[in-house]
């Protein structure tokens, strides 16, 4: 049984960074969900979410992060992921969440890929 996700946050004046620890898996997927829903609670105009210590994501997680993702350009603000080790990279690519999600190498490079969202229609 994989432990408990850990989260550090980190605010700045055009970002909020989400640093995440531990495996995104089904049983997690509320978790992950509160701790970013948490951050954009702030109406940050861009959250970073840095996954460099999460080893393994399932669908669960991307979905969070595209509902996350949808929140966010309703506000015209935007998501950013950071450091995707090459598992999660890959369950990115394949479910397309890296297509409508920047994907940036290093959390200190995502402040260039924050750009505002296209606000949406909700459902």
């Amino acid at each position: 049984m994989a432990g408990k996700l850990k989260f550090s946050t980190a605010e700045f004046h055009d970002r909020v960074l989400v640093s995440v620890t531990g495996e995104v898996g089904v049983a997690a997927e509320n978790q992950f969900r509160e701790a970013l829903a948490s951050a954009i609670s702030q109406e940050t105009p861009c959250l970073v979410v840095d996954l460099a210590d999460v080893p393994f994501m399932a669908s669960a997680g991307v979905g969070v992060l595209m509902g996350i993702r949808a929140v966010l350009a309703a506000r015209g603000a935007s998501l950013v992921l950071a450091s995707p080790q090459p598992a999660v990279a890959r369950v990115l690519e394949v479910t397309g969440a890296a297509d409508l999600i920047p994907v940036a190498a290093a959390p200190e490079r995502a402040a260039t890929e924050c750009e505002p969202g296209q606000p949406q229609p909700a459902g």
